[in-house]
């Protein structure tokens, strides 16, 4: 180790010469000046064996600057397996937050040194105390995986991390998106924000709070995906559309690319204010249910800012977003960082389709009112789905579509419907009380395009199903030959 003195680096000294033939890497470092002492930490990965596949032999250490001399922390009972240190003083004192990783074992009880499947940690160390420690979890409990975290201290002492956090399979989450969380006075972590959420890897994720607007500005290097069955594998089946890691109110940041076609450098700036928002779409405890019976339609309230959300309400009125008449208002507690809760209302269902929509209203910081808004039709008729189209095993030359009900009640029947063209403009070739449709009326040589709706007694039409397509082939005449 090396240090400015104002006018030149003196001589360095030799930190981890108590470890012989030990490996020192990912040193994390922070500076503080308190009361014109000038108060210094050192952190790093250190692994006897040098093997990065294993992680048995591997721990984070810390090193305090007495003012004469670097002094490892007799304090530290940080675990093993772990790595990738990142830390921060608190203003004013010298209290310390830290983020670092946990490696975690496989189904066979082995530790790997690497992968996604680390665990996101978080620390504290009070002024002259020890460290308190903690697995972060995610909204629902479980612990965060994670990599590449990094913990930044805002001029008014908040202490964010950012980091890669890895989600759900066959979600934007397996990819690897970067996140963001705040630490408590503890210590422990919220669980984090999703800043990024599409079908592209997000990494090497870097923070720096402006110590003026209070500001966090976020880096990070966006790559697509390679490979086309990959990028399938995260599309939903419905729409073609990417899934995202969580169906919550989106965080409202501003993403810029400043360089690059493949691999881009990305930045985002988000703001340090409470941001009260709403998840985009309302639950509906029937969504096709009886004229006149009651529906419980249920918000969910979230705060996707960095300042805690107070003042809260949240409103729920029938018709479209901008022109709806008033329902029902009802108030809500304060949310923390990226808590959510619940509010319910109970709406009768009037006869045809009847579109409600909740919003969300502050008297205190609300950073975007973009993301303040979720909806739902009550009454709506979802469509068929799991449509396919084959060869009818009965009749040559016909197609026979089958699909899967829509999981709601009260359903009549359905009408097939097919076009020339994709996407149509389709016309009705028969109804059914079944959940298949032999289609006899075929050209031969032609293709044909199917959709499939529902229908219920009082005539209500759901939307199109998605598209399947079928080929009719040639059909081969044989005539006898006469020998006289």
């Amino acid at each position: 180790m090396r240090q400015w003195d104002t006018s030149s680096w003196n001589t360095a000294v030799l930190l981890n010469g108590h470890l012989n033939n030990a490996a020192n890497y990912q040193v994390s470092a922070d500076r503080q000046v308190v009361q014109g002492v000038s108060r210094q930490v050192l952190a790093w990965t250190v692994d006897t064996d040098g093997n990065l596949a294993t992680s048995g032999d591997r721990w984070v250490t810390v090193f305090d600057w007495n003012g004469t001399n670097w002094v490892k922390d007799p304090t530290n009972t940080l675990p093993l397996h772990s790595d990738s240190p990142s830390v921060a003083y608190i203003p004013g004192g010298q209290d310390l937050a830290l983020a670092f990783l946990r490696r975690m074992p496989d189904g066979s009880g082995n530790y790997a040194g690497m992968g996604n499947t680390a665990h996101l940690w978080s620390a504290y160390r009070t002024f002259g105390g020890s460290w308190g420690k903690f697995v972060v979890a995610d909204e629902a409990g479980q612990p965060v995986r994670a990599e590449q975290p990094q913990v930044d201290v805002s001029a008014t002492g908040e202490a964010l991390i950012i980091l890669r956090r890895f989600g759900t399979v066959a979600t934007n989450g397996e990819l690897g998106q970067v996140a963001l969380t705040r630490l408590m006075s503890t210590g422990q972590a919220y669980p984090p924000l999703y800043l990024t959420d599409d079908a592209r890897q997000h990494w090497q994720a870097a923070l720096g709070i402006n110590k003026s607007t209070h500001e966090a500005v976020l880096l990070n290097v966006g790559r697509a995906m390679p490979d086309a069955a990959t990028l399938a594998g995260l599309q939903s089946a419905t729409d073609g559309a990417a899934t995202p890691a969580l169906s919550t109110a989106e965080v409202a940041v501003t993403h810029t690319i400043l360089s690059g076609a493949g691999d881009t450098l990305e930045t985002a700036v988000m703001q340090p204010a409470a941001d009260p928002a709403l998840d985009p779409t309302l639950e509906l405890s029937q969504v096709h249910a009886p004229v006149g019976a009651m529906v419980t339609v249920t918000a969910t309230v979230r705060n996707v800012g960095r300042a805690d959300a107070t003042g809260l309400e949240v409103k729920l009125y029938a018709g479209t977003p901008g022109s709806g008449s008033l329902l029902d208002t009802q108030a809500t507690a304060p949310l923390t960082f990226n808590e959510s809760r619940t509010v319910s209302f109970q709406v009768p269902r009037s006869a045809g389709t009847m579109p409600v929509y909740a919003q969300v209203v502050t008297n205190g910081g609300n950073v975007t009112m973009a993301n303040d808004v979720g909806t739902a039709v009550l009454g709506a008729l979802l469509p068929p789905t799991l449509v396919r189209v084959d060869p009818s095993p009965l009749v040559d030359g016909a197609a026979q579509v089958a699909w899967q009900a829509p999981a709601i009640p009260n359903i009549a029947g359905y009408r097939i419907l097919r076009a020339t063209s994709a996407g149509g403009p389709y016309e009705l070739v028969g109804e059914t009380i079944a959940t298949y449709f032999t289609d006899t009326l075929l050209a031969s040589g032609m293709t044909y395009h199917y959709v499939v709706q529902a229908y219920d007694a009082d005539g209500l039409v759901s939307p199109y199903s998605s598209e399947v397509t079928f080929a009719v082939g040639h059909n081969t005449i044989y005539l006898p030959i006469i020998v006289r």
